[in-house]
């Protein structure tokens, strides 16, 4: 994911050096997502003198006070991964999702692939055109008179990091949905902190100790493919599916080829990509063209993972009517 937007990132700031911008990239990423650990890189980053933050959080409970100094500096914050309003912290922009509402579509997968109409499992197979969002909404009035006592399954979930913001809020998407359905039933979860081993572990342990088990749904693509190589280590490609969600590249080709079943687009590439046009304008000290850009999460499935994979086309960025602004600004 990182590697995703830091790409992105500057193949959106090159456009703009072209004109004549120029901007530093210092590029700063934690070995994992531990509160601390991200802490300590703001910090480091405050104490560098730069002009301009933009961070993934990790957790607000723990950030919250490190980003009010971060203010208190007068370095503009550009948030990217939520669309959530910041509790207590003045942000330049968001750029990012409802997580809650990308869940929330995983979830829709899981039906759909357990039988519910749709378009992968056994259910009633659904026609419609290839560019319609399956996004929570489209979900929600395709079953808005479906018989939910129809759909019987038993599935494992795999969180992030215990605790912390986004992995309940991923977990708590996941439910409202899955918790409809009273035949369906999450008969174990445990943490995967966000990355690809642990969540392989978590997996294993899952698949020993349940033989029943229909799905496993992980709250990010790196655990989800440590859970497809979990599943298929122990032979048992056949009677449990697997699911995810962020659209990372190496998850969508997985997608792709029918070995995991679903996925929930978060738009990582869109975050830097428009990103790099937020942070630039917060440093010549412009407006946003909106303080929120939402991605828009939707489910990614095989029928429809040929829109986001290999790469979704991305809209070109006005960096003309930036440098216009800023030669205004400042004549």
């Amino acid at each position: 994911m990182y590697e995703i937007a830091t790409r992105k990132l500057e193949e959106s700031l090159n456009n703009a050096r072209a004109l004549g911008f120029e901007v530093e990239v210092i590029q700063k990423s934690t070995a994992n997502h531990t509160p601390a650990d991200q802490i300590q890189v703001i910090e480091n980053l405050v104490e560098s003198g730069i002009d301009v933050l933009m961070l993934c959080v990790s957790d607000w409970d723990s950030l919250t006070e490190t980003l009010k100094e971060v203010n208190e500096a007068g370095i503009p914050i550009v948030l990217v991964n939520q669309i959530e309003e910041a509790p207590g912290v003045e942000i330049y922009g968001y750029i990012g999702f409802d997580n809650a509402s990308a869940s929330a579509c995983g979830a829709w997968n899981v039906i759909d692939a357990l039988g519910g109409p749709g378009f992968q499992g056994e259910g009633e197979t659904v026609d419609v055109p290839a560019e319609t969002y399956l996004d929570e909404s489209f979900w929600e009035d395709l079953y808005k008179d479906f018989d939910v006592n129809q759909i019987s399954g038993k599935i494992a979930l795999i969180d992030g990091v215990a605790g912390t913001t986004f992995s309940n809020i991923r977990a708590d998407g996941f439910k409202s949905v899955i918790s409809r359905f009273p035949n369906v039933e999450i008969i174990s979860e445990l943490p995967g902190d966000w990355d690809r081993q642990t969540g392989m572990e978590a997996a294993e342990n899952i698949l020993q100790n349940n033989d029943d088990l229909d799905a496993i749904y992980a709250c990010c693509a790196e655990m989800g493919i440590g859970a497809y190589m979990a599943v298929e280590n122990a032979g048992r490609l056949d009677d449990v599916q697997v699911f995810c969600q962020d659209g990372l590249e190496e998850s969508m080709k997985y997608v792709s080829e029918g070995k995991i079943k679903g996925d929930s687009w978060h738009g990582i590439w869109e975050w830097c990509w428009y990103g790099a046009e937020y942070c630039v304008r917060a440093a010549l000290d412009l407006e946003p063209e909106s303080q929120v850009f939402d991605v828009h999460a939707r489910s990614i499935i095989l029928p429809n993972v040929d829109q986001f994979y290999p790469e979704p086309q991305l809209e070109e960025i006005d960096w003309q009517t930036v440098y216009d602004e800023a030669a205004a600004k400042y004549e």
